[in-house]
């Protein structure tokens, strides 16, 4: 895998009654700085407003961190050693005005 390529995949979860969350996740290497930048599909920041994320570095000595949250439909990732695999869970919730 390329340092910086994304792999994808969403599921929807139900949250409570009436808001659905929508998980996305992947998996993501870091570069040779130890970043790497997570590009989620258009419609997110359109549909979804409130966002937690989880990162799991492949190699259970690297520490993993956000270090730049979702803006522009993607975010940013930092490992405490260059050429890692991260996988990657964020879970959005939706916008919950619904004009009544």
């Amino acid at each position: 895998m390329i340092p910086g390529r994304v792999t994808i995949s969403s599921v929807t979860r139900a949250t409570g009654y009436e808001n659905a969350g929508r998980i996305f996740g992947g998996d993501v290497w870091t570069d040779q700085a130890g970043q790497a930048t997570v590009v989620l599909p258009a419609y997110v920041r359109e549909h979804y407003v409130s966002f937690t994320y989880e990162l799991t570095p492949a190699d259970p000595e690297v520490d993993a961190s956000v270090v730049a949250g979702l803006l522009d439909g993607r975010f940013a990732i930092e490992t405490s050693r260059p050429h890692t695999k991260v996988i990657w869970r964020v879970t959005a919730l939706p916008h919950t005005d619904r004009g009544g």
